[in-house]
């Protein structure tokens, strides 16, 4: 019975170290495959991580494998049970099939935790839905929803839009009915067959009409002598906070708060009437 008993001692002791080793942080995917991405088109995944822990905790370093990625990660606190994002792009230098493993380091926890990006570098993408599900016809986009939050009188933010061209036939991307407080550029100004290309938007901030939301409509022509329509159709909108550089910081240290008396509000049974 000794033989076993050592033998049942060394595996609970193993299961305990192995327990003990777990991250407090956990991903809802330890593992993000990235599909087919374009030769030399960087590309962003997005990790959601978790503390499951009772105390807070910090992330305090990210090691990618190589340096063919880049990370961005929150350096605040993890309160118990919040969870946050961790961004990693891969560059997409090189052809051919690939897979990064991030190392993430947090002040609870003397083991990594690892996650990991994979995924295939292509010269020319045989499936676009996935990727740039807004089709019109001779292009895709990868969105046509551009939003600039909270920007201060005095930005500069830059959005992009990335455009691929589904024909043989090379392709001149260019927007229609812009605003005067947007700028464009074409990265490249024309596009091959099967390429991808990125479409920079700039907004002044200093040329927008109002504070507050402002919301107006741009369009991709499709080919020359294109007209707009809801199928080319990009919305864009903007919300304009105003310059707080000027302030002391005194008035920095005591922002206005707003007070509500519910924050729920009960109208009760309805009987079939209008309340």
């Amino acid at each position: 019975m000794k033989p076993f008993r050592y033998i049942l001692t060394m595996v609970m002791m193993a299961g305990a170290a192995y327990a003990g080793a777990q991250s407090r942080l956990v991903p809802t995917q330890e593992i993000i495959n990235m599909g087919e991405i374009m030769f030399q088109v960087p590309k962003s995944v997005t990790f959601e991580l978790t503390n499951k822990s009772e105390r807070p905790l910090k992330i305090t370093a990210v090691n990618p494998s190589c340096g063919c990625t880049t990370v961005e990660w929150p350096r605040e606190e993890i309160a118990p049970g919040q969870s946050v994002k961790l961004s990693a792009a891969y560059d997409a230098k090189m052809l051919g099939s690939f897979q990064k493993e991030l190392e993430v380091f947090t002040s609870e926890d003397n083991e990594p935790l690892y996650l990991t990006m994979q995924g295939r570098v292509v010269a020319e993408l045989t499936d676009y839905e996935g990727e740039f599900p807004i089709n019109l016809g001779v292009v895709r986009m990868n969105t046509n929803v551009v939003e600039f939050d909270n920007v201060n009188v005095g930005d500069y933010p830059v959005a992009y839009i990335e455009v691929v061209n589904t024909t043989k036939d090379s392709y001149t991307p260019q927007l229609m009915h812009l605003p005067p407080y947007l700028n464009v550029k074409y990265a490249p100004e024309r596009l091959a067959g099967g390429r991808v290309g990125r479409i920079f938007l700039t907004l002044d901030s200093e040329k927008l009409p109002a504070m507050g939301l402002n919301q107006t409509s741009i369009y991709l022509a499709r080919y020359m002598g294109d007209k707009v329509s809801e199928e080319n159709e990009i919305s864009l909108s903007a919300l304009l906070l105003p310059n707080f550089s000027q302030l002391t910081p005194a008035q920095a240290a005591a922002p206005p708060v707003l007070k509500l008396s519910a924050d729920s509000l009960d109208f009760g049974t309805m009987n079939g009437k209008k309340k």
